[in-house]
Formats: structure tokens, sequence, C-alpha cells
């Protein structure tokens, strides 16, 4: 995440890390790739307000696949985790409108589907 100029580092509250290890692409050269076998997908998608950000927490083995969570998380800009919201749909994609205090996510499948939380 940009923040004011910098790098900032968030970590939700479980403090999962990436597990990373040496792998080879393209032309056999060495890479940093992801430890399929150790890494946990975190966030897939977030989205900005003025002051603070709201991101979709999966929290499953990487599979490469697995994007979706009906978890929430909301941040304040200094990464403080403030309110968790669970809804009842996998969702991979967020959208915000500020003015009226929606968001909105969309749930991945074959016919995609848009739900409104109210904020």
């Amino acid at each position: 995440m940009v923040f004011r100029g910098a790098l900032k580092r968030i970590e939700g509250e479980e403090g999962i890390v990436p597990k990373y290890k040496i792998g080879f692409v393209g032309n056999n050269e060495p890479a940093m790739v992801i430890d399929r076998g150790k890494a946990v997908m975190g966030y897939s998608d977030f989205v900005c307000t003025n002051d603070r950000f709201y991101a979709i927490y999966v929290g499953l083995p990487f599979d490469g696949n697995q994007l979706e969570g009906n978890e929430i998380h909301v941040f304040n800009m200094e990464g403080t985790l403030l309110e968790k919201i669970i809804v009842d749909h996998k969702l991979v994609y967020l959208s915000i409108d500020e003015k009226s205090r929606l968001l909105y996510g969309v749930q991945r499948n074959h016919f995609p589907k848009i739900y409104k939380i109210a904020l």
C-alpha cells in the first residue's frame, strides 16, 4: 500500500507472513515464488476511502485459485484493524460509494452477483 509517499506493510491480526522459496522460471532462471505447500492467501482485494480501507480476507492455504473470502477487514490508515465485517457470500472484488456509504462486493461465478453492504 502506498501511504503518504511511503510503503507500509499492513498485517492482519493473525500476523501471517507470506512464504516464499526459490523456484525456476523462463529459461530455468531462479526467482522468488510462493511456496504453495506453506503459503496462506491473505487479502485478495481492497478499496480505500480518505480515512480507512476495506480488504477481503481469504485465510486459506494458497492454491492459486482461492481468491474469495467472506470476511472484510476494515483498517485505519495507520494499519490498525478496526472492524471485521462477516458476509454470507464469498467475495472476490470490492468497490465503495462513500457518498451513499455502501460497499459493493462481487461474487465470482458463471453469472457474477453484486452485493451491497451498508457501512
